[in-house]
């Protein structure tokens, strides 16, 4: 089996990024701080392991409600690869997640232009750069 067949495993580092206010909950009632938009992508993760299908799919709400605005409670660096999709990984659905996806997860100024606009803008406090490499399928959460 050459290298490019095989099924990526994604393993996650974690940057915690803490400035000014933090950002809207899904319900615009509450603020997301670091540690609980770090305890959402641990929850998801595990249930993306655990389940066979993500419960984390778009209904016609949540496009509607995203199309308005967003409020992404986390920013994604991840590669461009297609086989490591961050949404599908932390089992989360639209507008919950700001991802950049670069090939190598190298960011230069377009993708840290991004980057701050979600923390300047979209108030997301918590950076997650998402790397992977070949192997079997994850079968085990990105986090202990």
């Amino acid at each position: 089996m050459s290298r490019s067949s095989k099924i990526c495993a994604a393993f996650a580092v974690v940057v915690v990024v803490a400035l000014g206010t933090p950002a809207i909950s899904r319900d615009n009632a509450r603020v997301v701080t670091p540690d609980v938009a770090l305890a959402w992508l641990k929850e998801g993760n595990h249930r993306f392991v655990a389940n066979p299908t993500s419960k984390g799919k778009p209904t016609a709400a949540k496009r509607i409600e995203t199309a308005q605005s967003q409020h992404p409670f986390a920013i994604i660096v991840g590669c461009a690869d297609s086989r490591t999709a961050p949404e599908l990984v932390f089992d989360q659905n639209i507008g919950d997640l700001f991802v950049v996806r670069t090939a190598g997860n190298l960011v230069d100024d377009h993708a840290l232009g991004s980057i701050e606009y979600a923390v300047d803008h979209l108030g997301s406090r918590l950076v997650v750069v998402l790397g992977h490499g070949p192997g079997p399928e994850r079968t085990k959460p990105l986090f202990q």
